[in-house]
């Protein structure tokens, strides 16, 4: 188990990171290796490179009551809430749906409080009323909104340089 984790971390960090070094010509050739590789380690991964030249690793995972993709560069999911926003600029390591909801995890290059400045005012011009919540350690922040029967909950973590880890977990309305 270690091992596979450990893989997949790898080809996580060193996927774009192998693609980049390549160039823009050999940039499909280099995806095949490393989808490829973790062929060789029982993980399923995509290796998609855009027109812009950026690429993208996906990692699909079966999570018993979902699916979560894994990787970067990843795209906001399509039946993600259409009113709640994703931050500009957001680079999305996770998606999973858990059933009861979806979850995102990404990192964005501004400070914690320009972060929260935006979702506060955005979720609330969506509709969204924003409740106390308690963040569980001093260096996090924390946001509740609710809207509708749903919950939606932010986590703001500093990731160093200026950037931001961003958690948004969206809880369907309870029926």
């Amino acid at each position: 188990m270690l091992m596979k984790k450990s893989t997949t971390l790898t080809l996580i960090i060193l996927g774009p990171t192998l693609l980049s070094a390549c160039g823009p010509s050999d940039n499909s050739a280099e995806a095949e290796r490393v989808e490829a590789y973790a062929a060789k380690h029982g993980i399923e991964v995509d290796v998609e490179v855009g027109n812009s030249g950026e690429e993208k690793v996906v990692m699909e995972r079966n999570l018993g009551t979902g699916v979560g993709q894994y990787g970067s560069n990843l795209d906001v999911p399509d039946d993600f809430p259409d009113d709640f926003p994703v931050h500009p600029g957001m680079n999305i390591h996770s998606v999973a749906d858990m059933g009861v909801g979806k979850t995102i995890q990404a990192q964005v290059n501004k400070d914690a409080d320009a972060i929260a400045e935006f979702y506060i005012e955005e979720l609330e011009e969506n509709g969204w009323t924003r409740e106390a919540a308690e963040s569980p350690v001093s260096a996090l922040q924390a946001l509740r909104f609710t809207n509708n029967g749903r919950v939606a909950n932010l986590t703001l973590m500093p990731g160093g340089q200026g950037k931001t880890v961003v958690q948004i977990v969206v809880l369907k309305a309870q029926q």
